[in-house]
């Protein structure tokens, strides 16, 4: 009995270490909700400037019938207090920049689309371009260059794609490149480079390039990519990459591979740093088929393991992640495991090292949070 005993206790000590070892050496983030305007019950964050100001919407209940239109989401800005203020919703929004200024497009309808610059003390600037009809706003730098993607008017009626640095403090166009490409991957950094992929074919899949100010346009025809790229400052993009079958970071020439979770079945990748550290969310296998997959497993097994699934996100079908130095983390491992908090996708990354992205709180609520790096 005595002997027992004490191999209990050992146990018990042994988790208890674990548990501390794990609190102090793994640990890496403070888990921060971001609250919901009044009378919101979901919000979810998709943008953080190196300022520290989070853009993100907020959700009624349901989807409340308004002077005839339905408004279940509202857009808003958080600062660095987290003081949370509405915004007007001027269409989908793709950017962020240092100054506050949005970039993105709106759309009457599937064949209308324009380009817009959005800041709260200018309001909301539609983006004229004389010869260009269609455009999408890309990507926006801290210089005011807005990247915009469009069809531009041939003699004849004719129309060819392109993709133009338009200064909006002057109104003017800066560059034009004559390329088909993905309004999703086009980029702009704080060096006037822009990054995207130059289509081949009719499906989303083409080569990446990058366009540099001196060097020129520089076009990888050796890799065929997706139709989704990020990009930063020091000129690394990251890509989905048929040769490779996985997504990858190129810099310089050379692609590194971005691994999966160990129970992952793809990754979806939403933002790079300057730091080259990348976030993102990855697709997790069934946890139906992780139960059957069991060693052992019988009908009371299976039962208890799916009434635990159905009542823990540890089920949710998505883990938000960070790639940095060439490994992959679940961002749940690096938060405190008594936070109560579940982080679902990341979608955001600033220099600072803060990530933002949506998740559920200890209350089971879908909630945007903000997530601070401890030292």
């Amino acid at each position: 009995m005595k002997k027992k005993l004490t191999i209990l206790l050992l146990l018990i000590g042994l988790i208890l270490t674990g548990y501390f070892l794990r609190q102090s050496w793994f640990v890496r983030y403070e888990v921060i909700e971001l609250p919901v305007l009044e009378g919101y019950k979901k919000s979810a964050a998709s943008k953080i400037n190196n300022n520290g100001f989070i853009l993100g919407t907020c959700l009624l209940p349901d989807s409340k019938l308004v002077r005839g239109k339905f408004t279940p989401i509202r857009r808003v800005f958080w600062d660095r207090e987290l003081r949370i203020d509405p915004i007007p919703s001027p269409g989908r929004i793709q950017a962020l920049n240092e100054f506050n200024q949005i970039v993105g497009t709106r759309s009457q309808n599937r064949n209308t689309h324009q380009a817009f610059v959005f800041d709260t003390t200018s309001g909301l600037q539609p983006i004229d371009i004389p010869d260009v009809t269609q455009t999408w706003g890309c990507d926006i730098n801290n210089h005011g260059l807005v990247l915009v993607y469009g069809s531009a008017l041939l003699p004849g009626n004719a129309t060819t794609e392109v993709t133009i640095g338009w200064d909006i403090a002057s109104a003017t166009e800066k560059f034009r490149i004559a390329s088909r490409s993905s309004q999703d991957s086009l980029n702009i950094n704080n060096k006037n480079q822009v990054a995207g992929v130059s289509l081949t074919g009719t499906v989303k899949r083409g080569n990446p390039f990058i366009r540099d100010p001196e060097s020129g346009y520089s076009i990888y025809t050796d890799l065929t990519i997706g139709s989704d790229v990020l990009f930063n400052d020091n000129g690394s993009m990251v890509f989905d990459s048929y040769d490779f079958k996985q997504p990858v970071l190129f810099h310089e020439g050379e692609p590194t591979a971005i691994s999966q979770l160990p129970d992952g079945s793809s990754l979806l990748l939403k933002a790079i740093n300057n730091h080259n550290q990348v976030v993102g969310h990855s697709h997790m296998a069934d946890p139906i088929m992780r139960i059957q997959n069991l060693p052992i497993r019988n009908r009371w097994l299976d039962k208890l393991a799916l009434w635990y699934l159905s009542r823990n996100h540890v089920g949710s079908m998505t883990h938000a992640i960070l790639w940095e130095d060439g490994n992959t983390h679940d961002l749940n491992d690096l938060i405190p495991s008594d936070s109560g908090w579940f982080l679902e996708a990341a979608n955001d990354i600033n220099d600072e090292g803060e990530i933002v992205g949506v998740g559920y709180n200890p209350e089971g609520e879908e909630r945007g949070f903000l997530l601070r790096p401890l030292d």
